[in-house]
């Protein structure tokens, strides 16, 4: 089966970004694809492989890196719920010292889990995509086993934390901070939610070829045109 070029071009950029390769090399890598194929006409799977093998062939995963991206999706979720509860605490005044206590904290799991399984179940849902070669932003019907992932996710992070809180912070004990504290630690880590979405970013709507590959085009069809020109290059 022939894949789509820019099928092909929208998975492997994806996989590349997964990976953690900078998004100029992504375009550069996915530019060298379509160069390939507009000038040979050759499959890109025959050509390249699968488009997560090739990706990987660049450069695999790297833990580390997407660890410190889920850790800033989590901080993001502490300081979207700290921000929230600051700004909702209107009996007690800004100098003032918040009552933080477990049941509280137990709350700021649930924003945690929605950043952690977002994140990973995220992950899961693209790297399947890109087994099926499915364009990102395409419908695509999930699974069973993808919902188990999902319910699984959910249960297991969500518990781990809720009742890991109820555990470090029995019933009854509690912290104080100043209610002007909370919001400026919220404000400080809010924006690591940015790490909460795998990347997934646009190419351009049709995939184009080079200029040096335009130009080829174009002289073919003109010696095409000319079949004294034409002979006289072959003969020469």
């Amino acid at each position: 089966m022939t894949v789509d070029v820019w099928t092909y071009s929208k998975v492997l950029a994806e996989q590349l970004r997964i990976n953690g390769v900078p998004e100029t090399k992504v375009r550069e890598i996915v530019a060298q694809v379509q160069e390939h194929h507009f000038s040979t006409g050759q499959d890109p799977v025959e050509a390249f492989g699968h488009p997560d093998e090739y990706a990987h062939a660049w450069q695999p995963m790297r833990w580390g890196f997407w660890l410190s991206r889920l850790l800033g999706a989590c901080l993001g979720a502490v300081g979207i719920w700290a921000v929230i509860f600051s700004l909702t605490a209107g009996d007690v005044g800004w100098i003032q010292d918040m009552r933080i206590d477990g049941f509280m904290l137990q709350t700021v799991s649930t924003f945690v889990t929605l950043a952690i399984v977002n994140w990973s179940w995220g992950i899961w849902v693209r790297r399947r995509r890109g087994e099926a070669l499915t364009p990102p932003r395409e419908k695509q019907s999930l699974t069973k086993i993808d919902w188990v992932v999902l319910v699984a996710s959910v249960l297991l992070v969500g518990g781990s934390l809720w009742y890991g809180i109820e555990y470090v912070l029995p019933p009854g004990e509690f912290y104080t901070q100043p209610r002007w504290l909370v919001l400026v630690v919220g404000l400080v880590l809010a924006p690591g939610l940015h790490f909460t979405f795998p990347p997934d970013q646009a190419l351009p709507g049709r995939p184009r070829p080079s200029l040096a590959a335009r130009l080829g085009e174009r002289l073919s069809r003109f010696v095409d045109r000319h079949e004294g020109l034409r002979r006289f290059l072959d003969n020469g």
